[in-house]
C-alpha cells in the first residue's frame, strides 16, 4: 500500500515531488504520503482545467489501462469470466503498472526501471496469472528429505517490489 511505496521513497533519501490532479483520491493519496513522510513531499498541481500538462501521466494511465484490459482477457480465457470486484484485479492493476515501469521503453530508449536505476530489469516474467509450482524455503536447521519436494502450486502475480522475489497467490 501506501505506506510500503512510502518507505522505498524515504530509503531513497531524494526529494519527491508528486504531480497530480486535484480529485479528491489523489489529494487524500498526496496528503497521507506527505503525512507518512513528516511533509516531505512537495505537492505539484497542473493548472486548473489544464489536463494538457499532465500529458505524459495521462498517457502512462492510458497505456497501463489497455496492459490491464489484455492482463484481463488472458485470465478470462484461463479461467473464465473474473468478477469485476475479485482480488486478482488488484494485483493485476499492480502488476501492470510494475510492468509498464520495468519494460516499457520511453523516447530515450530507456525504460523508466532504468532511469531510476542505472540499470535494465532483468527479473524473470512469466505471464500474469500463469499456474506455477513454487518451492517452500527450508527452515533454519531443519533436515533435508530427499523425498519430499515441498512444492506446492500457485498463481504468479509479480515481483516483489525491491527484490527479485515473486509474488504468488
Amino acid at each position: 500500500g501506501v505506506s510500503s511505496a512510502a518507505s522505498d521513497v524515504y530509503k531513497r533519501q531524494t526529494p519527491l515531488i508528486l504531480k497530480s490532479d486535484s480529485e479528491p483520491a489523489m489529494l487524500a493519496v498526496r496528503n497521507a504520503l506527505s503525512g507518512y513522510l513528516g511533509g516531505e513531499v512537495t505537492p505539484e498541481n497542473p493548472p486548473v482545467g489544464e489536463s494538457v500538462s499532465n500529458g505524459a501521466a495521462e498517457e502512462a494511465e492510458k497505456t497501463i489501462r489497455k496492459i490491464m484490459q489484455v492482463y484481463k482477457c488472458q485470465l478470462d480465457e484461463k479461467f473464465g469470466s473474473i468478477d469485476a470486484n475479485a482480488s486478482v484485479l488488484q494485483w493485476l492493476a499492480r502488476w501492470a503498472a510494475m510492468a509498464y515501469n520495468r519494460y516499457q521503453q520511453g523516447n530515450d530508449g530507456r525504460t523508466a526501471y532504468q532511469r531510476q536505476t542505472g540499470r535494465l530489469c532483468r527479473h524473470e516474467v512469466i505471464p500474469f496469472g500463469e499456474k506455477v509450482l513454487w518451492r517452500l524455503s527450508k527452515k533454519s536447521g531443519e533436515r533435508k528429505d530427499a523425498m519430499d519436494s515441498k512444492c506446492r502450486e500457485g498463481i504468479w502475480l509479480g515481483h516483489a517490489r525491491s527484490s527479485t522475489e515473486a509474488v504468488i497467490g
